[in-house]
């Protein structure tokens, strides 16, 4: 079963009755009937359940939640909770075997409920170590229990004394589950973490067996004969082992659930098992040959548990039914006594009317006797009358019936010779088809063969002139692009040394200016102290003059001079200009060639479609070819038909000939017997006896012949119906073939086309990527510039180029999505069908036609599964 959503914590299997009962982290908990094989009651609950146990009556179930134990009666198909206990965390829970007390762990504290009455007295309180119980075994007289924990301690309770004693310690490892098997000695057995199985007998350790993985659960048959063990191994499967009793390492492994297996229990009666794991499933096992005495057959309690109003309404109903059982037992009884007295009436009087018509019948017995005196006389008379009639209609009969032999004889002629013309003029017009078919496929490929032959050419003069041209192209373009970045590298230097000179100069001459401006102030100074002292410095004014005189003219050099400077630095921005216009001539250049070059991939473009559609054309004519081979398939197939028609039309001939005989014989044979039946005309009773005889010889087995002939109609009729039917199937088989094949090939053509575009792709990034390289080798970011206005134009230059390149990218995507459409096929000449060979369709109600689809044609028609093998056998 996989009815729960999540891991199975409980299970517990009833005694009394074909029961489990299962809790779930789903927070559901299940009962099943495990003989029917399915789910009788589901309860669900606020709280994951951890544990379950079924009571023997079968009336009652104890299931632990995280935070509560509940009370369960099962009433009526529903889960009713009558008590309820404050114990969290209730994984074990087990009923003793007589049912009257329940053991509850929590935690490392066992406790034991009165179950009818749900009291614990103090003294069934045990508390173990500080660790978790892993399993409670009961004894089997219910006077204690055994327990196990997570330090790997085992605990034998007293209920007598109140107390626990330790069985076996075994430190560091885990005690997963234990178990009591009674007989001559007391063997307790314990499964632990470290994969091994271990003994003990009066508190000292027996055997250790090594188990190869960690076993959680341990239970065995009630015969002994089998011990059985669950492995509990997470993140692995869980997988049920069988050992026999006693162990000698040796068992069956049985492959169960996914995960690890959290609860075993075995039926009253050592008939099934029951296993529940963490991925949510219960499997259900039958134990075959499990005991070595005979089985052991459990009557099954009938009882279920009602409430007391149930009970009262289940009375009251049960009165109600026995008073009306017995008013209609008594309503019954008395119907039954009136209809038993209609009947002895109802036969008194058809007794009376069987003596009066029993009278009338031997009167009518009497009267037919003297007809049938008088029709035998009557008969006698007619007798030779019909014996004339019937000599007068065999002869005639003879006649009619040879004129037919003779008709029949000259229709068969008749249709032997047209087969045969038929079969003549089918030859002649396939042979003309295909001598036709033959020439026109010769004929286009050598057209075909031209063709490719001139495009390929024309597409390698176009490759050639393609590489000439970028290469060209790519020569002159770095040409140029060095020769200017030369130039204007030279003289951007150049430039920048003049410019540098003249600055210097400039700066001298104002620093000599000034100096010369100091001068004159000086002088004018001393000029207007001389004119102070006109008298005395007379001649000193005189030689100031000459030198102011000599200073003007120096200052008006120098001006010169600067003039000149600057004239020189207006041709060099002059010469800056003009090496700009060439370079955005350069640039238009440029992108006249780039202008060239898509141009030429253009008319490339119409040549590779050209290219495809011819190879398209070719691909249709290939099609046309191998429709025509289907043709000649199906023709062969119609010729087949005829010569089985006119065999089949032989062989009925013959049949026909030899009823002719066997009738013949039975005329001979019957005007035989005429003539013996009258000669027996004198003698009645001889009469009599020859006609009955005659009737049974030739009526009789008239019927019986055509009873046969029925019955080999009908085997026949099946036989036809059973090969139509086949023929039909083996049509629908080939259309289905026909169909994968169809799906297969357009899978490929997909896959095809994705590899190609996946191709184009690669190769357009390839490219990409040289002329990236190409570009980084002409990288123009890094070199000197000077000025700002320089600077601008290289910006404005790198922006333009970025633009270009943008351009470039996009007309290359353009025409990457130009390879990749592809064109639309041209569609073929039409066949010219009044030189095919139409007697087949026309024949179609008395031969199957079957061809193969064209690809011209609307309507597809199928081959037969015989030529479809042929078909794939030459391929």
């Amino acid at each position: 079963y996989s009815a729960h959503s999540a891991a199975i914590n409980g299970l517990d299997v009833c005694i009394k009755k074909q029961l489990i009962a299962t809790a779930s982290t789903d927070r559901t908990v299940r009962i099943w009937d495990y003989e029917k094989r399915s789910l009788e009651i589901t309860g669900t609950f606020s709280e994951e359940g951890h544990g379950v146990a079924f009571h023997p009556s079968g009336f009652h179930i104890v299931v632990g939640f995280t935070d509560k134990l509940r009370f369960l009666n099962i009433i009526d198909k529903k889960l009713v909770t009558y008590r309820e206990i404050p114990l969290k965390s209730c994984k074990e829970i087990k009923f003793c075997y007589g049912g009257h007390l329940v053991a509850v762990a929590s935690g490392n504290v066992i406790h034991i409920f009165n179950f009818y009455t749900g009291e614990c007295p103090p003294n069934f309180i045990f508390k173990g170590q500080e660790t978790n119980i892993t399993s409670i075994h009961w004894t089997t007289d219910d006077m204690g229990f055994f327990s196990s924990n997570w330090n790997g301690i085992i605990e034998r309770a007293r209920l007598s004394t109140g107390a626990a004693e330790v069985v076996y310690s075994l430190k560091g490892t885990k005690i997963t589950s234990v178990l009591e098997v009674t007989g001559k000695d007391k063997i307790l057995y314990a499964g632990t973490s470290d994969r091994q199985i271990r003994s003990f007998k009066d508190k000292a350790p027996l055997a250790v067996m090594d188990a190869g993985a960690t076993l959680g659960n341990l239970v065995i048959t009630r015969s002994q004969s089998y011990f059985i063990a669950g492995v509990e191994e997470k993140q692995k499967p869980g997988p049920l082992r069988v050992y026999k009793y006693p162990l000698n390492g040796e068992f069956a492994e049985v492959e169960a659930h996914s995960a690890e297996v959290r609860k075993i229990r075995i039926s009253y009666n050592d008939r099934y098992l029951f296993s529940a794991g963490a991925d949510g499933t219960l499997f259900v096992f039958e134990i075959r040959k499990a005991a070595k005495t005979e089985d052991i057959r459990i009557i099954y309690s009938a009882e279920i548990l009602y409430s007391r109003k149930e009970l009262e309404d289940k009375v009251r109903e049960t009165e109600a039914l026995e008073e009306s059982n017995k008013e209609r037992s008594e309503e019954n009884e008395r119907v039954y006594n009136e209809e038993k007295r209609l009947k002895h009436q109802e036969i008194e009087q058809r007794q009376h009317i069987l003596d009066e018509q029993t009278k009338l019948y031997d009167d009518f017995m009497r009267m037919a006797e003297e007809e049938i005196a008088a029709v035998m006389a009557a008969h006698d008379e007619k007798k030779k009358l019909i014996i004339e009639e019937y000599e007068q209609k065999k002869q005639d009969e003879k006649r009619v019936y040879k004129e037919k032999i003779k008709e029949e004889d000259g229709r068969m002629m008749e249709l032997e010779k047209e087969i045969k013309t038929q079969e003549d003029n089918h030859k002649k017009t396939l042979e003309d088809a295909e001598k036709k078919h033959e020439a026109m496929i010769s004929e286009l490929t050598t057209k075909h063969r031209e063709k490719m032959e001139s495009i390929k050419r024309e597409a390698a003069d176009l490759d050639e002139k393609i590489a000439k041209s970028e290469t060209e192209y790519v020569a002159k373009r770095t040409q140029l692009e060095t020769e200017t970045w030369k130039n204007l590298d030279e003289q951007s230097i150049q430039n920048y040394t003049e410019m540098h000179y003249l600055i210097k100069d400039k700066y001298k001459a104002s620093k000599e200016l000034e100096e010369i401006k100091t001068r004159m102030e000086n002088n004018k100074k001393k000029v207007a102290a001389s004119v102070e002292t006109k008298g005395s410095n007379a001649n000193k004014l005189k030689a100031n003059q000459s030198t102011i005189q000599a200073l003007k003219n120096e200052i008006q050099t120098i001006e010169k001079d600067i003039e000149d400077r600057n004239e020189t630095i207006k041709q060099k921005h002059l010469r800056v200009e003009e090496l700009r216009r060439k370079e955005q001539e350069l640039e238009k250049f440029k992108f006249v060639l780039d202008y060239k070059m898509r141009e030429l991939k253009s008319e490339m473009e119409p040549k590779k479609q050209e290219i495809e559609k011819l190879n398209e054309q070719k691909l249709k004519m290939d099609e046309e070819v191998t429709h025509f081979t289907n043709v000649n398939q199906s023709m062969n197939l119609i010729v087949y038909d005829l010569l089985a028609r006119q065999q089949g039309m032989s062989t009925e001939l013959d049949k026909q000939k030899l009823q002719e005989q066997q009738d013949n014989q039975f005329k001979m044979q019957f005007s035989e017997d005429m003539d013996d039946l009258c000669k027996a005309l004198n003698d009645p009773r001889l009469l009599k006896e020859k006609l009955i005889g005659y009737h049974r010889k030739y009526l009789k087995a008239s019927k019986k012949k055509a009873v046969g002939q029925n019955e080999n109609q009908e085997e026949h009729a099946k036989r036809r119906k059973y090969y139509e039917e086949k023929i039909q199937s083996l049509n629908v088989n080939k259309f289905t073939e026909n169909a994968s094949h169809a799906t297969d090939n357009a899978k490929l053509m997909k896959e095809n086309e994705r590899l190609l575009v996946q191709y184009n792709e690669l190769l357009r990034r390839l490219h990409v990527q040289r002329i990236a390289d190409k570009r980084k080798t002409f990288n123009i970011s890094g070199r000197r510039t000077a000025g700002k206005e320089r600077r601008k134009e290289v910006d404005l230059q790198l922006a333009t180029i970025e633009r270009l390149q943008k351009e470039i990218e996009m007309a290359e995507e353009e025409n990457r999505r130009l390879r990749v459409t592809r064109p639309i096929p041209q569609a073929l000449p039409p066949l010219n069908r009044d030189e095919l060979d139409v007697d087949g369709r026309q024949e179609s109600d008395i031969c199957l036609l079957y061809t193969s689809p064209s690809p011209r044609d609307s309507c597809a028609s199928r081959m037969p599964s015989s030529a479809c093998k042929k078909k794939k056998k030459k391929k």
